[in-house]
């Protein structure tokens, strides 16, 4: 029950900053049988690292940290911000059927 909510707010709130289209690209990289993966563990330079391969991705992430009220934290913390907000989008992605993930012992892969 939690789950499924949770999934219908991230839903909700992907939709209201986010335009499917514009995932394109993201789509077609996961298409060609690539694979992501995120978590708690991971560093977060690596993260960001990783971000550099997926354009889209990182400048939709970075497009939606301008927003005022990300800028206190975003200030404090760029790179974290900015794989959470890269998290946020796949996990939008994943919601709307766009991206499979499995989540196992602190990670999670996306793939398509």
């Amino acid at each position: 029950m939690l789950a499924k909510l949770l999934g219908e707010a991230i839903k909700n709130l992907f939709e209201a900053n986010f335009e499917l289209k514009q995932f394109r690209g993201l789509v077609e990289w996961f298409e060609g049988g690539k694979t992501l993966l995120t978590g708690d563990r991971m560093p977060t330079a690596d993260y960001v690292k990783k971000l550099n391969e997926l354009p889209a991705l990182k400048n939709a992430a970075m497009k939606f940290m301008d927003r005022p009220d990300l800028q206190p934290i975003r200030a404090k913390a760029e790179s974290a911000l900015l794989a959470s907000v890269a998290e946020f989008i796949l996990e939008g992605m994943h919601v709307q059927n766009r991206l499979n993930k499995s989540a196992k012992a602190g990670e999670t892969t996306y793939r398509r």
